[in-house]
């Protein structure tokens, strides 16, 4: 399971709208074109902090579709407890601050939205 996350991240970029080249998702990270190389080919693994700054780098669409499957993949492994129950004290803070991060987005976006609805039946 440790590794499902590299997988679903290299799928995502297989997809035709995501298909960035190392270099530019070296410039979109700030990550070395090397480390992101290695990374990507599972030959060395990111910080938690360094992986969840890769990931928000990408565009928010792309962000969405990952999260959106390692919810899927955690609900079918149930196996989430155990990955935060082994967590090290500053892997459980990047977690804590992901989540705080993701909340608010969702919380904005359903703020826009209502603002929407309501200035669509205004």
């Amino acid at each position: 399971m440790a590794k499902d996350y590299i997988k679903i991240f290299n799928i995502l970029l297989e997809r035709r709208e995501y298909r960035y080249s190392l270099k530019k998702l070296s410039e979109l990270s700030g990550l070395g074109v090397s480390q992101l190389s290695r990374f990507l080919n599972g030959k060395t693994d990111l910080p938690v902090s360094k992986f969840f700054h890769l990931v928000n780098s990408m565009p928010l669409q792309f962000q969405k579709d990952y999260w959106s499957e390692i919810n899927v993949q955690e609900i079918q492994s149930k196996n989430w407890r155990a990955l935060i129950s082994n967590a090290s004290s500053g892997d459980i803070e990047e977690i804590l601050r992901a989540l705080s991060d993701r909340y608010s987005e969702l919380k904005n976006d359903n703020e826009a939205l209502s603002d929407e609805m309501i200035a669509l039946s205004a």
